[in-house]
């Protein structure tokens, strides 16, 4: 019965120690960010330049958002892994639809 017992014990400690890190909000303060995009695309040979732009940031909203204007995008998903975040997107513009994914590491401010 001890054994069991202790199993048990043992098995409880690491739900909620594991528990913990699933509800772990990443290390990022919240408010204006100047965010810089850089994007790879399969068969191009040239890099495409990189876009800056400046986005509010909170702990509820985490995934920078488009900023050119007539697009609309939607996350389709995304998940928090420590001050990691990954995305994927699909936006529509001008009847186009283009996918895609994005991963972003917070640290405080940077």
């Amino acid at each position: 019965m001890k054994t069991v017992y202790t199993l048990n014990a043992g098995m409880l400690l690491l739900l909620v120690t594991l528990s913990g890190y699933a509800t772990a909000e990443p290390d990022v303060h919240t408010g204006l960010w100047e965010i810089t995009v850089k994007s790879k695309m399969q068969g191009m040979p040239m890099q495409v330049p990189a876009i800056t732009h400046r986005q509010c940031i909170t702990k509820e909203d985490l995934v920078p958002k488009s900023q050119d204007p007539g697009q609309e995008c939607t996350i389709e998903d995304h998940t928090v892994s420590g001050n990691t975040v990954t995305w994927r997107i699909r936006c529509v513009q001008q009847g186009n639809t283009m996918a895609g994914q994005g991963r972003i590491t917070y640290k405080r401010d940077t």
